[in-house]
């Protein structure tokens, strides 16, 4: 005995399923969704001051584009979450004493470091 392949079960279902009903998810102010590359990793740049005081800018770049670009003005950890092996990473800015930088993904030059005053430092993700 045939059966029938379109019951109204099997339609309901197929609507529920369908992309149409996806929905639309909008983040918070001041909150970005990030397509994360293929081969990246999260990287932590540490920045300590030693006297507490001081301002730091880190730029990521991949192939000569901005990737990203995070401001800090005491010590503290600068995250992010899309590194790739030959991104640039440069650090720019002045410490009142001196600055402990540590970057917890392997560089070219290797840190920790130790800068006094002016910062201007460049290292290329390994």
């Amino acid at each position: 005995m045939p059966t029938k392949k379109n019951t109204p079960a099997k339609k309901k279902a197929a609507k529920k399923a369908a992309p149409g009903n996806a929905v639309n998810f909008t983040p918070p102010q001041g909150m970005a969704l990030v397509a994360l590359q293929p081969n990246t990793v999260a990287a932590t740049v540490k920045i300590t001051f030693s006297s507490g005081v001081g301002k730091l800018t880190a730029f990521l770049s991949r192939n000569g584009t901005l990737i990203n670009m995070q401001s800090i003005t005491r010590s503290a950890d600068i995250f992010f979450s899309d590194v790739k092996s030959g991104d640039g990473l440069a650090l720019v800015g002045a410490s009142a004493g001196s600055a402990n930088i540590v970057i917890t993904v392997p560089t070219s030059p290797n840190t920790p470091q130790t800068v006094s005053g002016p910062i201007h430092k460049s290292y290329i993700i390994q």
